[in-house]
């Protein structure tokens, strides 16, 4: 598990959700303009659906462990989240409490293997957000 990828999930979901949303309209549009079979893209929107209710899922569990953390460490994991290096540029000092966040929303995330499904999505469409 990728907890940096997780936590981008969590806090970009808004983005990936209007993304998907336009590619259901996309598909739509294709079947009412003829392209191929109306079965082949009702079969898409039925999987993009799904993908949806187990993103949906797994946002809702991220969002009640995130809940359970002090502010602070959700304010360093959000920022973590949004970081587009590693954290070794940062100071030794915010090193640590990077650290230490993600070792606790880790911790809190017990019921992971639950959502591998919902992983599974986060990784497929991860270019997306």
């Amino acid at each position: 598990m990728k907890s940096k990828r997780l936590l981008r999930f969590y806090y970009s979901a808004d983005g990936l959700d209007e993304a998907l949303d336009r590619l259901i309209l996309t598909c739509a549009l294709k079947s009412a303009e003829g392209e191929g079979s109306g079965a082949h893209y009702a079969d898409r929107i039925l999987k993009i659906i799904e993908a949806k209710d187990r993103l949906s899922e797994l946002w809702n569990y991220l969002d009640f462990v995130i809940n359970g953390l002090k502010i602070r460490d959700r304010e360093v994991l959000r920022n973590y989240a949004a970081m587009r290096t590693g954290i070794k540029l940062l100071p030794e000092a915010e090193q640590r409490g990077v650290k230490r966040a993600v070792i606790k929303f880790t911790r809190h995330f017990r019921r992971g293997e639950q959502f591998t499904e919902g992983i599974r999505l986060v990784n497929e469409y991860y270019c997306l957000f």
